[in-house]
């Protein structure tokens, strides 16, 4: 019985070999001792409508790290009513950045495409009911616009070179800039905004209670990208820096 099977799908085998053979020299016979034949090579090529969005951001965070000192034109004596300037008006305080630039933060857009780059502040409840707050400037870098602050677009005609967002009264603040990553005329460009957080306030409560005291976390400072509405993607290819 196995050796009949085995002979039937041998049969079966030959025969259809010998089916794609007639098949083949039927299509094309060569009839001639010298006679040739060929068949055309084709190929087919499907372009991809866009090319897919790649990201890559860097971030260059200072410490974020003040000292927090009595303002020395608080003890400015005034003849005329024999008191210090903070007797009239309150001790001010300084915010010091611990570094040279410990307070900026530079946000480079290596990406494809276009991003929507918003740069976040927000104070803890404990200091910002007693007034500390934060302020974040940004200034517009290559192939960058402001375009709202605290959420509110900003309104055609203004400027941009400097918008601060400041969470005094709010619970936050945040500046939102298109980084034009796409349009820039030589690709193998970033790019770049540099942003800056200013702090203020008491680091002592009304009840002279002390707020502050080494290394105290007071908030916190967020980026969050997102791509740009109607963003355009860069497709030229150019050398690798």
């Amino acid at each position: 019985m196995k050796t009949m099977m085995k002979i039937a799908a041998l049969t079966l085998a030959m025969m259809m070999t010998l089916c794609t053979v007639a098949l083949a020299d039927t299509a094309n016979p060569i009839t001639t001792a010298t006679g040739s034949s060929g068949s055309d090579v084709t190929a087919s090529y499907t372009a991809e409508k866009d090319a897919p969005a790649v990201y890559y951001v860097t971030l260059t965070w200072g410490d974020m790290e003040f000292n927090v000192t009595e303002d020395p034109d608080s003890y400015a004596w005034d003849p005329a009513t024999n008191t210090y300037a903070a007797a009239e008006t309150g001790m001010k305080y300084l915010w010091t950045p611990v570094a040279e630039n410990g307070n900026k933060v530079t946000v480079t857009n290596g990406s494809n495409t276009d991003l929507d780059v918003t740069v976040s502040c927000a104070i803890d409840s404990t200091f910002s009911d007693n007034g500390i707050a934060g302020a974040l400037t940004l200034t517009n870098g290559q192939a960058s616009t402001i375009t709202a602050v605290n959420g509110t677009a900003l309104t055609e005609g203004t400027d941009t070179t400097k918008a601060t967002a400041s969470t005094a009264g709010t619970a936050s603040a945040s500046i939102t800039t298109d980084m034009l990553r796409a349009v820039y005329e030589d690709a193998s460009k970033d790019a770049v905004f540099q942003g800056e957080l200013n702090m203020s306030g008491s680091p002592i409560d009304e009840d002279s209670m002390t707020l502050i005291g080494t290394d105290t976390k007071v908030g916190t400072i967020t980026v969050t990208i997102a791509q740009a509405e109607n963003a355009q993607i860069t497709t030229t290819a150019y050398t690798a820096r």
